[in-house]
């Protein structure tokens, strides 16, 4: 079948289309709807940077930061490249990772404000959203997406029982919601929230959505009124409008923002500089993905001559299966087939079929490193640990970590440790003005020891309570335990064999039992160790003296203990506890001469 196309002389519009059969049109038809497609991608990235060069405009207006609309976009935008890009979802995930994986201890050195502590984090409402392990991890990833994360502490006036929940950031986002001091922009006085509130008919089975503005005070703002006793409103707007709002006194925010610059109010997504580079290595890949393919479909080149070795080679490599008749009546040739055609009466052949050479021109995927080391830039993991390249990696990267990665972490969670060392704050605040359950002054038993005569005095004094909480994360990096202990035993006996009263006792059980992973059980063993809070081992009687080898009346052998170290590889915790005692006993082994060598060995259990 061919098309005829008649225009005046024959030469009309349709031009060279005037013969073609029905294979050649479609041809022509395909390349045109890729040329048609192509010019639709290339008018979405116009339209994309039309938008980026108006985010500069609005950037411009608001002072050099993102405005409201654009940052909401550009959050959208972070939350897809995570769901979507491996590189970015891997990057933020590894980060999660170092920060919280091995958990962190919440402790506070009074007994009456750690119940306090310990009430508030194992409470289930809060173990939901802020204090379980997986909550922790899930608000890490949220901070890295977002930017920005929004604490109400809901306090109940009655208990001071305080619940943490999070505002999404598009709520406070919807009016560019933190309304801060006039005179004094790193004073935050409100967080204006506009949201729907979805409220269940019982009647009609349905939803029912409601427009809804509120106001919260920043958790430092209600703490100020309350010390300099400020005046206070509890609506904010007129009546009637859509900024009216009542102000919830009684459930502040905690405005926790990273990325972005220092001076901006709110935050950005961490990874947004990694964001392009990321999409130019899946480009990168997926082209290379593209030409292989290519050449699994394409391995061979078919030149043919004549109409009848067109159609027969047609008939020889087509295929049978249509719609209607799956099955396949002509298989594709076994491996090591060979393609057998006519020879022409001038001794050539009908076709000739010779396979295509990649040598040289195929691209490696390896030449996209570059990207690969861009991409590591702007996330701070390192490109053996983002790319997961073993071969590429050691026995020294295997047990450490880049110093600059090694600090990011280490940064992340002194972030952390701040945040929940201030609402945890914020919780013993309200605890001690609402209830009696924390006194203003508490009696102390101090005890202390004379390090020549080990003599033990106590004095009792009246001090103010401690209110602090101490946030602990263990190690980021996996050390020897081994040499952890040597070092700890070093600075406690300065290299001797006897304590050198370099640091009370009970840091030194606390430096041992976090040296071996015991994170978890560091507060119950010191305090069964340490009653009462004492710092220190409590002293034994004076030792006796004996009179040792034969004809060596009256006189004493110096001698000294002699101090061997565990072998700590298959160690259990009852085996360290007995560990403990007998270092206990060799670290209160006084220097005066001694009867005998004694030596201290601690086995596994």
């Amino acid at each position: 079948m061919t098309l005829v196309a008649e225009s005046g002389n024959g030469r009309g519009r349709l031009g060279g289309l005037q013969r073609l059969t029905r294979t050649e049109l479609r041809e022509v038809v395909a390349g045109q709807y890729m040329n048609e497609t192509l010019l639709l991608e290339r008018l979405d990235e116009l339209e994309l940077e039309l938008e980026d060069a108006s985010w500069i405009r609005q950037m411009s207006q608001a002072e050099q930061e993102f405005s409201a609309s654009g940052l909401q976009r550009l959050i959208q935008l972070s939350r897809l490249m995570t769901l979507k890009n491996p590189l970015i979802d891997h990057a933020v995930h590894i980060q999660a990772n170092y920060v919280w994986a091995r958990g962190a201890t919440f402790t506070a050195p009074n007994e009456q404000v750690n119940d306090i502590v310990q009430g508030f984090l194992n409470d289930r409402n809060n173990l939901a959203e802020f204090t379980s392990h997986d909550a922790r991890v899930g608000k890490e990833v949220q901070v890295q997406i977002e930017g920005n994360l929004f604490f109400v502490l809901w306090t109940d006036t009655e208990t001071a029982h305080v619940t943490v929940r999070t505002i999404p950031v598009n709520e406070i986002l919807a009016d560019d919601g933190i309304i801060y001091n006039p005179e004094d922009d790193r004073e935050v006085w409100f967080y204006k929230r506009r949201y729907h509130t979805k409220v269940f008919d019982f009647t009609t089975g349905q939803y029912k959505k409601k427009r809804v503005t509120t106001y919260y005070p920043d958790w430092r703002y209600l703490l100020k009124v309350e010390e300099e006793d400020l005046d206070v409103v509890d609506v904010i707007g007129a009546s009637g409008s859509e900024h009216f709002g009542n102000v919830e006194w009684a459930a502040p925010v905690y405005h926790l923002k990273t990325g972005g610059l220092p001076n901006w109010r709110f935050g950005a997504p961490e990874k947004y500089s990694a964001f392009a580079w990321a999409k130019a290595v899946t480009r990168d890949l997926e082209d290379y993905a593209t030409l292989r393919r290519a050449l699994a479909r394409w391995a061979w080149s078919l030149t043919v001559r004549g109409t009848n070795s067109v159609k027969d080679a047609k008939t020889r490599l087509g295929t049978t299966r249509t719609w209607d008749s799956p099955s396949e009546g002509n298989p594709p040739p076994v491996a090591g087939s060979t393609f057998i055609n006519k020879r022409l009466p001038d001794g050539t052949r009908t076709a000739d079929l010779e396979p295509i050479r990649t040598a040289g021109a195929a691209p490696n995927p390896e030449e996209g490193r570059r990207l690969w080391l861009l991409v590591s830039a702007g996330t701070g993991i390192p490109e053996t640990i983002l790319a997961g390249n073993a071969e590429a990696g050691n026995l020294a990267t295997a047990k450490t970590l880049d110093r600059p990665t090694e600090l990011q972490m280490q940064n992340r969670q002194t972030l952390w440790a701040d945040t929940f060392r201030d609402i945890l704050g914020y919780v013993i605040s309200r605890t001690k003005t609402m209830t009696n359950k924390i006194p203003d002054t508490i009696d102390v038993q101090i005890r202390k020891i004379n390090p020549e005569t080990r003599e033990e005095t106590v004095e009792s004094e009246t001090q103010e309570i401690d209110l602090s909480v101490a946030v602990e994360f263990p190690s980021i990096l996996e050390r020897e335990v081994a040499q952890q202990v040597t070092a700890i035993i070093d600075a406690a006996t300065l290299g001797g064999k006897k304590a050198a009263q370099t640091m009370p006792d009970r840091i030194l059980v606390d430096l041992l039992l976090r040296a071996l992973g015991l994170n978890e059980e560091v507060g119950n063993i010191l305090e069964e160790m340490f009653p009462d809070g004492s710092m220190w081992f409590a002293t034994d009687t004076e030792p006796e003296e004996q009179v040792v080898g034969e004809g060596a009346e009256g006189t004493l052998e110096e001698e000294t203990a002699e101090l061997e170290l565990p072998d700590l590889s298959d160690l259990t915790e009852s085996g360290f506890r007995q560990g403990l005692k007998a270092f206990r006993e060799a670290l209160l082994e006084p220097a005066p001469m001694r009867s005998r060598t004694k030596k201290v060995r601690v086995r596994k259990a």
